[in-house]
């Protein structure tokens, strides 16, 4: 028997979703974020409160940020623009 998860409480959610991806990201590339956001309500038009950022290291002087970069130091910058993003999302 195969174990499946039940996503269907994800289709009725509408808050606000900060979605970070990073092109040298091989364990989570953009199609499988696309693959998890697509879980987010039921057609396009539900999406409208996801705000998807797909990063090139590069951009913002890195070199690397792979699967796990988001949580070093190095990576200060996305953690200010998320603390940004939350506070712009309270005051809307």
């Amino acid at each position: 028997p195969s174990f499946k998860f039940d996503l269907s409480p994800w289709h009725n959610f509408t808050k606000p979703v900060l979605s970070f991806g990073f092109t040298d990201d091989d364990m989570a590339p953009e199609t499988a974020i696309d693959g998890l956001l697509a879980e987010y309500g039921t057609t396009v038009n539900d999406h409208r409160h996801i705000d998807k950022r797909i990063i090139d290291p590069k951009s913002i002087d890195l070199d690397s940020i792979g699967h796990f970069g988001f949580f070093k130091p190095s990576a200060q910058q996305l953690w200010q623009d998320t603390a940004a993003w939350i506070h712009q999302t309270r005051t809307k």
